[in-house]
């Protein structure tokens, strides 16, 4: 049995199928662990595979372990402040060791039992990673949400209040763009994201606003050109 050492609270038990299998393959130290993302479920599958083309039982999985993270969020509420007082309670050795609710599952392979140059084992790990969402819904779409709600506060103004309504519309577009400006710390990549659509459509919306009162300024101004030419031909009638 070789133990991997541990990187960022996660250590990898690593062995033959027949000895690793007995225990845990893989624990966490869940009080280390400050990521934005949470670790959901762990696939593990070995399988056997041969370099010969069209070799009878080639790719033949002959374990699957899966293990579920579950559990792991209370470690983040009552028994981690646990851990902080002492770490030598029941609760701190299942928070610093914690393995999940694994399952097994083994078949007979043939090509495993065939020992040549041409056959090898592989093994496969998937982790099952869930984003978090509470700090992204703290930092980002609840205040980005309620700068587009403050950009609606215009309609209930009156459009003779010129200042008043390009200043909120300014000021509320300026914040956008400001609010914007917190995804550049993420990971650079070449599509767009859920929050990436979420910040132009907050964009759209508040420049929409502003756009809408210089359209209604505009038209305004023209229907008191039309009225007051109206006039004017009336009083030159008289």
């Amino acid at each position: 049995m070789l133990l991997i050492p541990t990187v960022e609270g996660i250590r990898l038990s690593w062995g033959f199928p027949g000895i690793w299998l007995r225990e845990e393959p893989l624990t966490s130290d869940i009080t280390s662990l400050h990521s934005q993302f949470r670790l959901s479920r762990v696939d593990i599958k070995s399988y056997v595979t041969s370099f010969i083309p069209y070799s009878k039982g080639k790719g033949c999985t002959y374990s699957t372990v899966s293990c579920d993270y579950a559990a792991a969020e209370t470690c983040f509420s009552s028994q981690l402040r646990s851990c902080v007082i002492r770490t030598d309670n029941h609760e701190c050795g299942f928070c610093t060791r914690f393995a999940g609710d694994c399952s097994k599952q083994t078949q007979n392979c043939s090509l495993l039992y065939k020992a040549d140059r041409f056959t090898y084992t592989a093994l496969e790990i998937q982790l099952v990673l869930q984003r978090r969402l509470s700090y992204h819904l703290l930092q980002m779409y609840i205040p980005s949400g309620a700068i587009v709600v403050m950009s609606w506060v215009s309609f209930w103004i009156d459009p003779r209040s010129v200042p008043a309504r390009v200043g909120l519309g300014i000021t509320t577009v300026l914040t956008m763009t400001s609010q914007s400006t917190r995804t550049a710390p993420m990971p650079q990549v070449s599509y767009a994201r859920a929050v990436d659509v979420w910040l132009v459509a907050c964009e759209l919306f508040t420049c929409g606003v502003l756009l809408e009162f210089a359209i209604v300024n505009f038209m305004q101004r023209q229907e008191l050109k039309r009225v007051a030419r109206i006039r004017s031909l009336e009083v030159m009638n008289l």
